[in-house]
């Protein structure tokens, strides 16, 4: 019997790319010449260092169907949002056409959160007494496209001798997105585990804070909606964390955060932006609160294939 030919030409719904210069040179902090090039693999130059240039969009990005991410391999190390107008794949041609032109509106989309020197959305820091430290002195960055594609995509980035408090740790991150999916999942290995990790959401005035029922078990969340996008218009950004993870949920000036614990050396959370202007996008809080809720379900419900 013939065996008929199976088409496996299936399109493309997530992407991950890392795009450095290559062929110019580093000249009085920015990098001078050369052409962006993406690469699987890639150790961060030591000369590289934030606004210089070197990466297209200043870091690694990833994207879905639904919602694209990035962010910035330097000290900073914070993650942004790219909001999307269309469901193709968007980023392999975003900053192409000037550094930061991103930063304004396109056919596509655009970058629509302000970081700052806030935790951005999902950013991972240290907390020791009162005080966060970022992934910030590190001696040695690597960053690794895991997938692209079609429908999962994936960034490791390994930081080693990360210089937090009072001693160096090594630090893996993993981030992995998801076709049709807004959540980005960011699972931390750390070779330490008495540590109180952070991550959280930057705050905006006027916007409404939302969190799921504390008292039950299982995946919670704490989220933000309203108009904290920079083309000026609604956004939601959240946090889903496991209940047992947690330490406390806080603040400071700048952010809503979430100090969790390592079990085993291990940490996993998702983090997840949906904005208006997204084809069929939510519109309102209360559509964002039943996505949110929808959401915390199927984490806390997953789906089991069994042969």
């Amino acid at each position: 019997m013939k065996q008929a030919n199976l088409n496996r030409n299936y399109p493309q719904r997530t992407h991950a790319e890392l795009s450095p210069k290559r062929g110019g040179y580093f000249q009085d902090k920015k990098y001078v010449g050369g052409d962006f090039v993406s690469v699987l693999y890639e150790e961060v130059p030591q000369e590289h260092i934030d606004h210089d240039t070197y990466y297209r969009y200043e870091g690694p990005g990833w994207e879905s169907d639904l919602v694209g991410y990035r962010f910035y391999l330097d000290w900073r190390n914070r993650i942004d949002i790219f909001g999307k107008k269309v469901r193709q794949m968007v980023l392999p041609g975003v900053g192409l056409d000037g550094f930061d032109s991103y930063h304004t509106m396109a056919d596509w989309g655009m970058d629509i959160f302000k970081v700052g020197e806030s935790m951005g959305i999902g950013s991972l820091a240290l907390w020791r007494s009162g005080k966060l430290y970022f992934v910030s002195q590190v001696e040695k960055i690597t960053c690794r496209i895991n997938a692209d594609g079609p429908v999962v995509a994936q960034i490791r980035t390994d930081f080693q001798g990360w210089q937090a408090a009072d001693q160096k740790r090594d630090l893996k991150s993993f981030l992995t997105i998801a076709a049709g999916s807004r959540l980005t999942a960011h699972k931390i290995q750390l070779n330490s585990s008495a540590d109180t990790l952070a991550t959280g959401l930057a705050k905006t005035a006027g916007c409404l804070f939302l969190q799921s029922e504390p008292n039950t078990d299982g995946w919670h969340y704490i989220a933000l909606w309203g108009l904290q996008s920079l083309a000026g218009d609604n956004l939601g950004t959240a946090i889903f964390f496991r209940k047992a993870d947690l330490v406390r949920l806080t603040e400071d000036e700048l952010n809503y955060l979430v100090l969790l614990k390592l079990t085993n050396n291990n940490l996993k959370y998702y983090f997840a932006a949906a904005w208006e202007q997204e084809p069929d996008g939510i519109k309102d809080a209360a559509a964002f609160e039943k996505y949110l809720n929808l959401t915390r379900q199927l984490l806390n419900n997953p789906v089991q294939v069994k042969f």
